[in-house]
């Protein structure tokens, strides 16, 4: 076991050997509409587009070599006064780079996709979509969750404001 892992024994040998210690450099930009264009409310639109575009590059002096962007774009669209569509599409790709093996040449655990969760992949848990480790060793049950270097992700839901006037009168709404 790493000496930085406490909980090694816990965790799939896969897990275990990419823990410990790394040094991340990198510059990131994030090109966002930031909900401008979004209504009644920023955080749980019933209609407009948002759009995120973000990309990431690492390398020396870190031990850490990477390529990583990701696009994101959902179009909320009113069908009725009480009815909207949300339709959802975002896609990423890492590739490590290994500077001429300064950096290490396959990506790190920490640095992949992740994929599950009701923030990006409602009916799964956090985490719950991708490889995994061997699920008859140690770790999570069916396995740990290892990252991914490509993903894409898509989903159309419907939603109504919450029946409750005091609650569906502050923003909250009911997903389908």
């Amino acid at each position: 076991l790493h000496p930085t892992t406490p909980y090694g024994v816990d965790a799939s040998p896969y897990v275990v050997a990419e823990s410990g210690p790394n040094f991340k450099h990198a510059v990131k930009a994030v090109l966002s509409t930031n909900h401008a264009f979004t209504h009644p409310n920023r955080y749980v639109p019933a209609g407009g587009v948002d759009v995120s575009l973000t990309g990431e590059l690492a390398g020396p002096p870190g031990d850490v070599g990477l390529v990583k962007s990701e696009l994101s774009s959902a179009l909320h669209y009113p069908l009725h006064p009480l009815l909207s569509l949300h339709a959802h599409v975002g896609l990423g790709a890492l590739k490590a780079l290994p500077f001429g093996g300064l950096c290490n040449p396959c990506s790190n655990i920490s640095d992949r996709f992740y994929l599950g969760g009701p923030l990006n992949l409602r009916g799964f848990g956090q985490g719950g979509v991708g490889p995994r480790s061997d699920p008859r060793g140690p770790g999570a049950d069916g396995g740990d969750t290892l990252g991914g270097e490509l993903y894409h992700v898509s989903s159309l839901q419907l939603s109504t404001p919450f029946p409750h006037p005091v609650v569906g009168g502050n923003g909250v709404r009911l997903f389908a």
